[in-house]
């Protein structure tokens, strides 16, 4: 398992360009978003997601969400925009939202797109979408599993990234269908912010 540690500058941009590279090939690691720390995978790579839930022991029936690069990629993931998705991506994003919506194939997904600088450059290198989840065993703590390095997930990842600019603050989740959004997990953005943006 490779380990860095990275700044921002030439060398952190020379990292994110080895990891993207290696996600595109298969592996799955923990990188650095502002919220906590993720464990990735390629989005279309089920050996690796599958690998994610054997390794976290998450229940099947809990998605990983998808961590998005650009505002395009929000219908290469098959959402459908409209003017609620569109002032949500303008007010929110990069940042601490995840927006679950339904998809064209009838299923929902959770989008993000992270603001932390790492991610948005291996995101900008792959160019596509990865699958995340938080980086822990799941019903512990992320920061106290990135405060003892991620010790019961390291021998069994392919690579380790840690930068400073993880504030260890989830994710608000809101849920958007059928013109209505419901607040599924409070996190840095309040509800009515997200209230007064969308006027729904």
């Amino acid at each position: 398992m490779q380990q860095t540690n990275v700044t921002e500058g030439d060398d952190g941009n020379h990292c994110a360009v080895a990891i993207a590279e290696q996600i595109g090939t298969g592996a799955i690691g923990i990188i650095p978003t502002e919220t906590v720390y993720g464990i990735v995978c390629d989005v279309g790579n089920d050996a690796g997601i599958g690998r994610i839930y054997t390794l976290k022991h998450r229940d099947s029936e809990k998605k990983l969400q998808v961590l998005i690069g650009c505002i395009a990629d929000i219908t290469a993931c098959g959402v459908v925009r409209d003017p609620v998705i569109d002032r949500i991506a303008a007010a929110f994003w990069p940042g601490p939202l995840t927006l679950v919506t339904p998809a064209e194939s009838g299923e929902t997904i959770g989008l993000r797109m992270p603001k932390h600088w790492f991610i948005q450059r291996v995101l900008r290198t792959l160019g596509r979408p990865v699958r995340a989840t938080s980086a822990n065993i799941s019903g512990e703590d992320p920061n106290d599993c990135a405060a003892n390095n991620f010790r019961s997930l390291a021998p069994h990842i392919d690579f380790l990234v840690r930068a400073d600019g993880v504030c260890g603050l989830a994710s608000t989740v809101v849920k958007y269908t059928a013109g209505q959004i419901t607040l599924l997990r409070e996190g840095v953005i309040s509800m009515a912010k997200i209230l007064a943006v969308t006027n729904v």
